[in-house]
């Protein structure tokens, strides 16, 4: 489980998109999930936990008042180990690509 934030996301060069529904991000395939208030956060990491407990990687990020759970569905493996195979690719609800 990995807990970060949008800024933390951009300081690390990757462009946080919260309208993507799915990501490839660090060669993990992530899906959107649920997504909580900060009222709500004991859940959003119990929800977490959960998933982690279940041996599926999840990753919550903070943005703004709320808290996008995204949870691993698959995961690829790079063609080279260069800075460009690393990158965060973002697949937006229309279907189009995003990169970060």
């Amino acid at each position: 489980m990995l807990i970060t934030t949008a800024r933390e996301l951009a300081e690390l060069g990757i462009s946080y998109n919260k309208s993507a529904v799915q990501w490839l991000f660090h060669n993990k395939i992530l899906t959107k999930g649920q997504r909580f208030s900060h009222r709500a956060r004991q859940v959003a990491l119990k929800v977490c936990r959960e998933n982690r407990d279940r041996g599926e990687f999840c990753l919550l990020v903070e943005d703004g008042n709320l808290l996008t759970l995204w949870r691993q569905i698959g995961s690829i493996q790079p063609v080279d180990s260069s800075p460009a195979s690393d990158q965060s690719i973002f697949l937006l609800p229309d279907r189009r690509i995003a990169r970060a």
